[in-house]
């Protein structure tokens, strides 16, 4: 309750204090699918026959496909907007926000010696990360275009492995 007192003043002293330009606040939900690429190289070169074929059937046994993983996360931008005139103005944002990536692979299926048991195999990395940043926006009327940079500061990490009969 303090916090929407405190931006409810903020909000009025922009708005009397700065004539037309003022504070922006936003608060944004992104929720999305993340998808997984993972790629294996040939051979690395300078490898003899025997490193080289233990290479191969390291990867043939740990060949992954890519997935999909859920994504989502909580960014709070504040900034100020200057206004030029009616129609255009220009925003300078900070954003602090919670993310989590997750990225999901699909592996090489168990062959368990039994007709009615095939196992999948997934692999999933999920990360936990404080985000924060700046955005400084163009504002034409009802539409914002603006360029974002900042970092991910990774808070934690955890890799799953799970299989499942499909039967």
């Amino acid at each position: 309750m303090k916090i929407i007192k405190i931006l409810f003043i903020l909000l009025v002293f922009s708005s009397v204090s700065f004539a037309k330009s003022g504070l922006e606040l936003g608060l944004f939900v992104p929720l999305g699918i993340g998808v997984g690429i993972h790629y294996y190289d040939k051979t690395p070169s300078g490898f003899n026959k025997q490193q080289s074929n233990n290479y191969n059937t390291y990867i043939s046994n740990n060949t992954r496909t890519s997935d999909v993983g859920f994504e989502g996360g909580v960014l709070f931008q504040a900034g100020y907007r200057l206004e030029l005139n009616r129609d255009i103005s220009f925003s300078f944002m900070g954003e602090l926000g919670y993310k989590r990536d997750i990225f999901n692979y699909r592996l090489k299926d168990s062959n368990t010696n039994s007709l009615a048991l095939k196992m999948k195999n997934y692999r999933y990395y999920s990360f936990d990360s404080l985000v924060i940043g700046v955005l400084p926006k163009f504002n034409y009327k009802r539409f914002s275009i603006g360029i974002g940079a900042g970092i991910k500061i990774i808070l934690a990490g955890t890799i799953n492995n799970s299989a499942y009969n499909e039967l």
